[in-house]
């Protein structure tokens, strides 16, 4: 009750400064948290009006924080092609702004819903292009195309970073 307390004072005081700037990071900030709290009406309607703020402001960097957010939310919903879709937004978006972080968030979302369609090939062209380092799904998707040894080096890299070098 503590979190929901904050976030409504947050959010009415930046609607009484009429502060757009920091209404949006506040409400994307709760949109993320409701998400992790299984509050998913609440999080996408926080989400989109985060983004429709930040597009109002043109901070497309917000903008594309919070898509991203949404992508990754129609994803784990089984809504992939629009987990994609909003992902391709955000991408188009990073790369007119030359935003590498960005774009390589967005090339990892797009790389898993064409996974999810067994659209490997497609998937393994992002996947190893300089924007698109994702070991884990770069591994499934060599599994996949049967390619089975640089799959397992690179599921190794990936054990490599969460657990240390093996000795």
């Amino acid at each position: 009750w503590m979190v929901a307390r904050y976030k409504r004072k947050a959010l009415e005081t930046c609607e009484k400064l009429n502060e757009l700037g920091q209404l949006s990071y506040t409400l994307h900030a709760a949109g993320v948290h409701d998400a992790g709290q299984a509050r998913w009406a609440s999080a996408q309607d926080n989400l989109g009006q985060a983004a429709a703020y930040a597009a109002k402001l043109k901070d497309m960097r917000q903008w594309e924080e919070s898509v991203c957010h949404q992508a990754h939310m129609e994803f784990y919903h089984g809504r992939f092609a629009l987990s994609k879709d909003l992902y391709a937004q955000a991408l188009q978006s990073a790369q007119k702004r030359g935003d590498n972080q960005i774009e390589m968030r967005c090339n990892a979302g797009i790389a898993g819903a064409l996974l999810v369609a067994n659209d490997i090939e497609g998937a393994l062209s992002i996947l190893q292009s300089p924007k698109g380092k994702s070991n884990g799904q770069l591994a499934l998707a060599l599994l996949r195309s049967g390619r089975h040894e640089e799959a397992l080096a690179k599921a190794m890299l990936l054990m490599d970073r969460f657990k240390g070098k093996r000795t």
